[in-house]
Protein backbone atom coordinates (compact mmCIF):
# COMPACT_ATOMS: atom_id res chain seq x y z
CA UNK A 1 0.00 0.00 0.00
CA UNK A 2 1.37 3.43 -1.00
CA UNK A 3 1.38 6.44 1.46
CA UNK A 4 2.73 9.66 2.01
CA UNK A 5 4.71 10.70 5.25
CA UNK A 6 1.37 11.38 7.17
CA UNK A 7 0.30 7.77 6.37
CA UNK A 8 -2.43 8.79 3.98
CA UNK A 9 -2.87 6.07 1.03
CA UNK A 10 -3.01 7.37 -2.14
CA UNK A 11 -1.91 11.55 -1.55
CA UNK A 12 -0.11 11.90 -5.05
CA UNK A 13 -2.83 9.91 -6.78
CA UNK A 14 -5.65 12.41 -4.92
CA UNK A 15 -3.23 15.31 -6.25
CA UNK A 16 -3.28 14.26 -9.85
CA UNK A 17 -7.39 13.68 -9.77
CA UNK A 18 -7.29 17.34 -8.73
CA UNK A 19 -5.51 18.48 -11.52
CA UNK A 20 -7.10 16.34 -14.14
CA UNK A 21 -10.23 17.53 -13.06
CA UNK A 22 -10.01 21.67 -13.26
CA UNK A 23 -9.95 23.19 -16.36
CA UNK A 24 -6.91 24.61 -18.18
CA UNK A 25 -7.12 26.87 -20.78
CA UNK A 26 -5.17 26.54 -24.21
CA UNK A 27 -3.72 29.37 -27.14
CA UNK A 28 -3.09 27.32 -29.97
CA UNK A 29 -0.94 29.45 -32.90
CA UNK A 30 -2.25 27.74 -36.00
CA UNK A 31 0.01 26.28 -38.36
CA UNK A 32 -0.88 28.85 -40.96
CA UNK A 33 1.34 31.04 -38.96
CA UNK A 34 -0.99 33.72 -38.73
CA UNK A 35 -3.84 32.49 -36.74
CA UNK A 36 -4.97 31.33 -33.42
CA UNK A 37 -7.10 29.22 -31.60
CA UNK A 38 -8.58 29.93 -27.83
CA UNK A 39 -9.80 26.36 -26.53
CA UNK A 40 -10.89 25.72 -22.75
CA UNK A 41 -11.68 29.90 -22.31
CA UNK A 42 -13.11 32.53 -23.72
CA UNK A 43 -12.55 36.64 -23.18
CA UNK A 44 -15.40 38.31 -21.42
CA UNK A 45 -16.53 42.09 -22.42
CA UNK A 46 -14.76 43.25 -19.62
CA UNK A 47 -11.06 41.34 -20.63
CA UNK A 48 -11.44 38.67 -18.36
CA UNK A 49 -9.82 35.21 -18.81
CA UNK A 50 -13.03 32.81 -17.98
CA UNK A 51 -12.66 29.36 -18.08
CA UNK A 52 -15.50 26.66 -19.67
CA UNK A 53 -17.95 26.37 -16.61
CA UNK A 54 -17.98 30.40 -16.73
CA UNK A 55 -15.82 31.04 -13.50
CA UNK A 56 -13.30 33.70 -13.91
CA UNK A 57 -9.41 33.09 -14.08
CA UNK A 58 -8.06 36.31 -14.18
CA UNK A 59 -9.37 39.72 -14.05
CA UNK A 60 -8.26 42.44 -16.61
CA UNK A 61 -6.34 39.73 -18.90
CA UNK A 62 -6.57 41.75 -21.87
CA UNK A 63 -6.48 45.00 -22.55
CA UNK A 64 -9.32 46.51 -24.37
CA UNK A 65 -7.45 48.10 -27.41
CA UNK A 66 -6.19 44.39 -28.25
CA UNK A 67 -9.56 42.70 -27.79
CA UNK A 68 -10.40 45.09 -30.26
CA UNK A 69 -7.61 44.71 -32.53
CA UNK A 70 -8.31 40.88 -32.58
CA UNK A 71 -12.27 40.94 -32.73
CA UNK A 72 -11.02 43.73 -35.88
CA UNK A 73 -9.08 40.76 -37.09
CA UNK A 74 -12.05 37.70 -37.04
CA UNK A 75 -10.71 36.39 -33.73
CA UNK A 76 -13.80 34.81 -31.76
CA UNK A 77 -13.15 35.33 -28.28
CA UNK A 78 -16.42 34.66 -26.73
CA UNK A 79 -17.75 31.37 -28.12
CA UNK A 80 -16.77 28.51 -25.93
CA UNK A 81 -15.60 25.55 -28.27
CA UNK A 82 -18.31 23.49 -26.78
CA UNK A 83 -21.03 25.79 -27.72
CA UNK A 84 -19.65 25.83 -31.59
CA UNK A 85 -21.63 23.56 -34.26
CA UNK A 86 -19.97 20.80 -35.45
CA UNK A 87 -18.33 22.53 -39.11
CA UNK A 88 -16.91 25.27 -37.03
CA UNK A 89 -15.05 22.86 -34.42
CA UNK A 90 -13.80 21.06 -37.55
CA UNK A 91 -12.87 23.88 -39.05
CA UNK A 92 -11.23 25.09 -35.63
CA UNK A 93 -9.35 21.68 -35.11
CA UNK A 94 -7.83 21.56 -38.98
CA UNK A 95 -6.54 25.23 -38.13
CA UNK A 96 -4.57 24.14 -35.74
CA UNK A 97 -3.36 20.51 -37.44
CA UNK A 98 -2.48 22.37 -40.46
CA UNK A 99 -4.93 20.30 -42.58
CA UNK A 100 -7.26 20.78 -44.62
CA UNK A 101 -11.00 20.31 -43.71
CA UNK A 102 -11.91 16.95 -43.66
CA UNK A 103 -14.65 14.78 -41.31
CA UNK A 104 -13.61 10.87 -41.12
CA UNK A 105 -16.31 9.73 -39.26
CA UNK A 106 -19.54 12.57 -38.90
CA UNK A 107 -20.89 10.18 -35.99
CA UNK A 108 -17.96 11.52 -33.69
CA UNK A 109 -18.46 13.56 -31.11
CA UNK A 110 -15.95 16.76 -31.05
CA UNK A 111 -14.53 17.91 -27.97
CA UNK A 112 -11.62 19.89 -26.71
CA UNK A 113 -9.91 16.84 -25.50
CA UNK A 114 -9.75 15.83 -29.33
CA UNK A 115 -7.45 18.54 -30.14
Amino acid sequence: LLSDESGEPFAAHALRRTWEQQPHPYLFFNADGQSMTFLGFTIDQDGALVNAEGGVIRRHMMAPDLQDGLIQQGVDLFTPFEALPRGKKLRRICAILGVLEYDPDESYELTTDNV
